[in-house]
């Protein structure tokens, strides 16, 4: 699975020791599945994959809890879209990381539950990811 997000935040609360804001931006995804019988029909197998994009609004916050050390920072954050009939998208995460400059590294935690689907009264297909699990990764911040 293959997942990207691009957006913009605007911060409501900026001060020296960290941040609060909104962000609205979008995501894509790209997921493929695969289920094979072992037992009923041997090797019989069945692949879907599917690709979407989707517009995200949600929160973020950023702190520097330690002034012996102004580049520690912990984070956070969760985004999300409800998809009338085709379903939902949400996204969330907490971290810690180290500033240097404008870029941000980071390791942490992240969750990401959706149910992307066509329009039920059309057809059921799609996907429904629900993952978690550790994540690295660096951030960048134009001031």
């Amino acid at each position: 699975m293959t997942y990207a997000y691009a957006g913009y935040q605007f911060d409501v609360l900026d001060r020296e020791r960290g941040h609060l804001g909104v962000n609205i931006g979008g995501a894509y995804l790209d997921a493929e599945g695969t289920l094979s019988s072992l037992v009923l029909i041997p090797g019989l197998t069945a692949t879907r994959r599917e690709q979407f994009g989707v517009p995200l609004i949600g929160a973020e916050f950023q702190a520097y809890p330690l002034r012996v050390l102004p580049g520690l920072s912990v984070s956070g954050g969760a985004k999300g879209a409800p998809l009338g009939g085709y379903g939902y998208f949400t996204e969330g995460h907490i971290d810690g990381g180290y500033d240097l400059r404008w870029i941000t590294a980071f390791a942490g935690w992240a969750i990401l539950d959706a149910d992307v689907h066509e329009n039920r009264s059309v057809s059921p297909a799609g996907v429904a990811p629900r993952i978690s699990g550790p994540v690295l990764g660096i951030r960048f911040r134009v001031r």
